[in-house]
């Protein structure tokens, strides 16, 4: 399998411009999930 090269800054950008609530952070991809809240205990 051949290695994976890293993207350069403008392929990174042009490539975030598709994908809706990600960013780079630290060098590194980065998106939040909110998850639905729940009022009951997840284990009783």
């Amino acid at each position: 399998m051949p290695k994976a090269t890293a993207l350069s800054e403008d392929q990174l950008q042009r490539a975030l411009h598709d994908l809706p609530g990600w960013s780079v952070a630290a060098g590194k991809l980065h998106k939040e999930f909110t998850l639905p809240t729940s009022r009951r205990p997840l284990a009783s």
